[in-house]
């Protein structure tokens, strides 16, 4: 029987190699000249100079990253600041401020922008990029997000015709949403007002039923007291036959006694 050894799941040399050849193609695609990453990033209002960009300072680097956050994102320090705040309440309870504030925030704003440049092209955004900086990096991350904005600001008309179809549909769905509420309160009127109509249906039927059960002892009654009365005269009548037989009788003996009595 012939031994096949398992195949390893690890990529070799030659696939590695030839991923990070297509990954550097499309950076090198993407690379804007030093001059041209500094026009813009001037242009946007904050100084920078090509020194600025060969040797960077992290604070400057945190505020364009910032600023492309908040023009893409609307996502600050600032604004992830309630959350970040909750979160280590929650975590550390009365030792919160063990991690200081400008830290927090900034943990939570990388990770909107991570996000952000995940969108961009840049998979291997780090936290370095953001406390250690480096020219190459800088080159290759100002370089994809320059060209995300031109992008955008180039098919804004069709971002905006999306977008507004996005807000009719979402008119559309909360109007929908808003009916189907109106009707949900209508069907549960319906059903209220129909359950208060059974209830007054069962109380008339129980009172038909007391009202016939009442007529129908009536009817007995009046039937024993018309068959009482049926009796009575059947009574009187019988009596009355017998008093004329005795009247008759005593009358025909007064006249055989009449005829008996001797004459003067």
């Amino acid at each position: 029987m012939a031994y096949n050894p398992r195949m390893s799941i690890i990529p070799n040399h030659q696939t590695q190699n030839r991923a990070r050849k297509k990954e550097d193609e499309a950076d090198a695609f993407m690379r804007l000249p030093d001059k041209e990453i500094v026009g813009c990033i001037t242009d946007i209002g904050i100084p920078f100079s090509v020194a600025d960009l060969q040797k960077p300072n992290p604070l400057q680097v945190q505020m364009i990253f910032e600023w492309f956050a908040e023009l893409l994102l609307n996502a600050t320090r600032e604004t992830v600041e309630p959350a970040m705040r909750a979160a280590a309440e929650d975590i550390c309870g009365e030792y919160s401020d063990v991690v200081p504030p400008d830290t927090r925030n900034l943990m939570g704003f990388y990770v909107s922008l991570r996000r952000l440049l995940l969108e961009c092209g840049v998979a291997d955004f780090s936290f370095n990029d953001l406390y250690k900086p480096s020219y190459d990096r800088l080159v290759k991350i100002f370089s994809y997000l320059i060209n995300f904005v031109r992008f955008r600001e180039s098919q804004t008309t069709v971002i905006d015709e999306h977008f507004n179809k996005a807000e009719t549909t979402k008119a559309r769905i909360e109007s929908l949403y808003a009916e189907n509420h109106d009707m949900e309160a209508r069907l549960e009127e319906m059903k209220r007002t129909r359950r208060a109509r059974e209830a007054q249906m069962r109380e008339k039927t129980l009172r038909d039923e007391d009202l016939k059960k009442t007529l129908l002892d009536l009817r007995r009654n009046q039937e024993r007291v018309a068959a009482r009365l049926e009796e009575a005269r059947l009574r009187k009548t019988a009596l009355a036959a017998r008093l004329e037989d005795r009247t008759a009788a005593k009358l025909a003996t007064r006249q055989e006694s009449a005829k008996l009595r001797p004459r003067r």
